[in-house]
């Protein structure tokens, strides 16, 4: 994945949400492309979750927060 070069950079506060997150492989490499974005990664399935969060650990990316939810409804915090 690559980023733009004249993409705006974060003068405030930049959160990045992947829906549907599954393994964790975009919230990944868009944390890793853009250490000041807030990440968080979003799933249904618990185990799609634990999948993610041990690819981020793997990574060294700890600083993206897991969250369990629908869709439609509010995340809460895994």
């Amino acid at each position: 994945m690559r980023f733009s070069s004249a993409a705006t950079p974060c003068s405030t506060i930049c959160v990045m949400l992947d829906i549907g997150t599954g393994s964790g492989a975009i919230a990944a490499a868009v944390a890793h492309e853009r250490p000041a974005l807030s990440v968080f990664a979003s799933d249904y399935s618990d185990a799609a979750l634990r999948v993610a969060h041990a690819n981020f650990v793997q990574l060294g990316l700890e600083r993206i927060a897991c969250l369990r939810g629908n869709w439609l409804r509010r995340s809460r915090r895994r």
